[in-house]
């Protein structure tokens, strides 16, 4: 899988955050370098986690999902 970009404009770098903005409920991928334009935009703040805090996960479906994690539970006794 490749590692997701910048979503700001004009901006092709590595994402390394994760940005989350309280007062319009949308999450945006960013840079180091643009991760501190964010912080109390219009006043609101905002929620940031570094991309390494996040499981990245594949293009399975839910359902695939639920099957993967049913089976490593029953390996698991649980």
């Amino acid at each position: 899988m490749e590692r997701p970009k910048c979503e700001i404009p004009d901006c092709e770098r590595p994402a390394g955050w994760l940005l989350r903005l309280h007062h319009d409920r949308k999450a945006w991928l960013t840079c180091d370098d643009h991760r501190d334009r964010w912080y109390d935009k219009g006043g609101y703040g905002c929620i940031v986690a570094p991309l390494g805090a996040c499981r990245w996960v594949d293009d399975k479906t839910i359902e695939e999902h639920f099957c993967d994690n049913q089976a490593r539970a029953a390996k698991r006794g649980g």
